[in-house]
């Protein structure tokens, strides 16, 4: 397992490679988003955007899942790091 150099733990395999599909996720509307990214929406409109994808997530073919999960993990994230104690670092 390799170790995240954040929190120093070893991450699951598994845990890993949907980590990895998060990112590339994101990375597909970087152009989009500008530098602050996600940093400037507020939660409401975060969460409505889970329920959308939840939505995509619940009737998407079999080999759209993990994808569509992703998209649903990635806005969850986005609520979180708003809202991370102590993070006031506006990056």
């Amino acid at each position: 397992m390799a170790t995240d150099t954040v929190w120093n733990i070893k991450l699951r395999p598994r845990v890993r490679r949907f980590a990895g599909l998060m990112e590339q996720r994101l990375r597909i509307h970087d152009s989009d988003r500008g530098k602050r990214g996600w940093r400037d929406d507020n939660d409401g409109d975060l969460i409505m955007r889970i329920e959308d994808e939840l939505g995509e997530l619940k009737t998407a073919p079999t080999n759209c899942i993990p994808t569509e999960a992703a998209d649903v993990a990635n806005f969850a994230m986005m609520v979180a790091d708003n809202n991370w104690p102590g993070d006031n670092d506006g990056n």
